[in-house]
């Protein structure tokens, strides 16, 4: 987290260029990996986003009354995508893994499937060959 919010405090600082706010999101999202692997939970984002935009920008704006309009929002678009950011990389991480699971179940049903229909084929096979021998016998 502290990469992302040094990202942040990055591009607040500066004045936005595209290559920065470009890195603040590449950084939230090898955050948001990072994150998934240590079980991280998506709620965890809006209590983040509450800490950065409801009391971190607020308390800034307080104490800088230079910081409002225009400047202000630009400052809470950028957190919010950086935010935005971490919860999409998280949910495509957990889109990939539901995805692994339900291919590798669909790999067993389907094993299973083929283990079954050459056991019928088997079953018939020899239930048919009674069948014969038994038909030779009478």
């Amino acid at each position: 987290m502290q990469r992302v919010f040094q990202g942040l405090a990055a591009v607040l600082k500066a004045r936005q260029t595209h290559d920065v706010r470009s890195e603040v999101s590449r950084t939230a999202r090898r955050h948001g990996k990072y994150r998934w692997r240590q079980g991280y939970k998506l709620d965890q984002a809006s209590l983040i986003r509450r800490i950065l935009v409801g009391t971190w920008v607020n308390a800034f704006a307080r104490q800088t009354p230079a910081f409002v309009n225009e400047t202000r929002s630009e400052a809470e678009q950028v957190i919010h995508q950086a935010v935005d950011d971490v919860v999409a990389d998280s949910a495509e991480r957990y889109m990939e893994e539901q995805q692994k699971a339900v291919s590798h179940l669909n790999a067993r049903l389907a094993d299973a499937l083929a283990d079954l229909r050459q056991q019928k084929a088997a079953t018939e096979a020899n239930k048919t060959k009674g069948d014969i021998s038994g038909d030779a016998e009478s």
